[in-house]
């Protein structure tokens, strides 16, 4: 479930955690809570994590490997194309 930030006169940003992002569908794939991927990247085994506005396309995704010393970012525009390729 996503987790949601809030502070007074601010854009809320949805949090949310999977084993990877769906493009197309504009979803997380492999939903999981916070503290599945935390268990995951103490285990150094990937997941990935969904920035958004609720209600919005525009997604930044942030793909974890630790054990494979990577962090791969991806931003998505309003039509779900990837506008950046990893880093």
């Amino acid at each position: 479930m996503p987790e949601h930030e809030q502070n007074r006169g601010r854009t809320v940003i949805e949090v949310a955690y999977g084993t990877g992002y769906d493009a197309r569908r504009g979803a997380v794939r492999g939903a999981m809570s916070r503290e599945a991927a935390s268990a995951l990247d103490a285990a150094g085994d990937p997941y990935a994590v969904v920035l958004r506005e609720p209600g919005r396309p525009e997604a930044v995704v942030v793909h974890v490997a630790r054990a494979a010393h990577f962090v791969g970012i991806w931003a998505y525009d309003a039509h779900r194309r990837r506008l950046a390729r990893p880093t």
